[in-house]
């Protein structure tokens, strides 16, 4: 739908019916130059006539005031009929159907109205195209500027996605600032900038630029092509770097510790506020498989985070680490003949439980928290014994929690028998 209107409508589907006074005996002046559906402006009139999700794909801030003739041409430009125009579904089912060897010409001057409802008289198809483009630019980059806006309680984050040849960022939150800037939240890190919505060739690209000089910010600083765009989801790509960062609004409710969390789960720890696009853990209910912690030859920095909120960058980087890795769960010789290519981290990034695919495995602290305030009180189904967190001890060992005694054990990273217990932040 097109968002923003400030018209009355005055007919069903949202169209425009204004009437046009003409002499009826005269013939209509048609443009001498047509238009093919693979011209600019061909595109935009029906950019300006449909209605959709994509706002590179709509205009919302101009529309056409009917009727008015368009002559349709053959293959040769020979003129093959003339129709009257009366609303926007007439003009965009013959846009849309138009065969690519035919082309449109439009009978001037036609009227146009914008958001504000100022009437414009459009006298050719140079007049026409620069209106359109200053509607498409102006509108779209609205749109784009408001659709990341962070609502209170609400997350833009870039996902951990299995096929992506490079998650490196995966896990990284992103705000937008009072002021128009933009904070980038990685590795416990904040990184502030600024990103500008350019809107050319009816393409829309989005100038990224944190400030500093940091491997971070040379990654990120570049004029990305956005591939795909809505209130939820961005897709851009930069050469070979592409980047999807999701929102997502969190519900307003309170939980207390040990209640039965949104997605099947268990609450573990309340962090007091929402910050960072969380306050909750929850906690999956079960254990998911049995597998190693990883290659026992690895020290992996990025997953040596010990603090609450920090499990799903050590997970994202557990995994990050193993795919480097030439084929290492098949042939896990790669990195050890002790190892056999599991990676339980990997595991429970690419579970879906509930729906959720945002599962991860507990950093060290947060793994206490859910001895202490659960299998201390005989919540969450635990079993006795070893659980790994995703905190990297360095030395070929990583954190654990024995759930018998609440004690952290540095257990080597191909040990049999450890089981692994999923959290969420939300």
């Amino acid at each position: 739908m097109k968002p923003n209107q400030k018209i009355t409508y005055l007919a069903p589907l949202f169209l425009f019916l204004f009437s046009f006074i003409s002499c009826e005996n005269e013939p209509a002046e048609f443009t001498k130059a047509t238009l093919s559906p693979k011209s600019e402006l061909f595109k935009l009139m029906l950019n300006t006539t449909t209605l959709g999700t994509n706002p590179v794909g709509q205009q919302v801030c101009v529309d056409f005031i009917y009727p008015f003739a368009i002559m349709v041409y053959d293959s040769n430009r020979n003129p093959i009929q003339t129709i009257q125009m009366f609303n926007d579904n007439q003009l965009a089912n013959l846009l849309i159907n138009l065969p690519m060897s035919q082309s449109v010409s439009i009978s001037y001057p036609i009227e146009t109205m914008n958001a504000a409802g100022v009437v414009q008289s459009i006298n050719n198809d140079n007049e026409l195209l620069v209106s359109l483009r200053e509607c498409s630019q102006e509108n779209i980059q609205m749109y784009f500027g408001a659709a990341f806006c962070n609502p209170a309680h609400s997350v833009s984050k870039v996902p951990y996605l299995p096929n992506d040849p490079d998650n490196s960022y995966a896990g990284a939150t992103f705000f937008m600032n009072p002021d128009g800037t933009i904070t980038m939240h990685h590795l416990g890190q904040d990184y502030v900038g600024t990103w500008i919505y350019i809107y050319a060739n009816l393409q829309m690209y989005l100038n990224i630029n944190f400030s500093g000089n940091s491997t971070v910010t040379q990654d990120w600083n570049h004029n990305y092509k956005v591939l795909n765009m809505n209130y939820m989801t961005i897709t851009m790509e930069y050469n070979n770097y592409r980047y999807t960062i999701n929102k997502e609004i969190i519900p307003v409710t309170s939980y207390a510790i040990g209640d039965p969390g949104p997605h099947t789960g268990i609450i573990s720890y309340d962090k007091g506020d929402f910050t960072y696009g969380w306050q909750y853990l929850e906690v999956a209910p079960n254990d998911i498989v049995s597998q190693e912690w990883g290659c026992i030859t690895s020290t992996i920095p990025n997953a040596q985070f010990d603090a609450i909120g920090s499990g799903y960058q050590n997970s994202v980087a557990i995994a990050n680490y193993h795919n480097s890795l030439a084929n290492y769960a098949l042939n896990p010789t790669v990195c050890s003949a002790v190892n056999d290519g599991t990676v339980s981290a990997y595991t429970a990034l690419t579970q879906v439980l509930d729906n959720r695919t945002d599962w991860c495995i507990p950093s060290i602290d947060e793994l206490k928290k859910m001895y202490d305030n659960l299998q201390v009180n005989s919540i969450g189904n635990f079993s006795p014994g070893l659980y790994w967190s995703s905190t990297d001890a360095g030395g070929g060992q990583a954190k654990c929690v024995d759930f018998s005694n609440g004690n952290i054990v540095l257990v080597n990273k191909n040990t049999a028998g450890v089981r692994t217990r999923m959290v969420r932040y939300f």
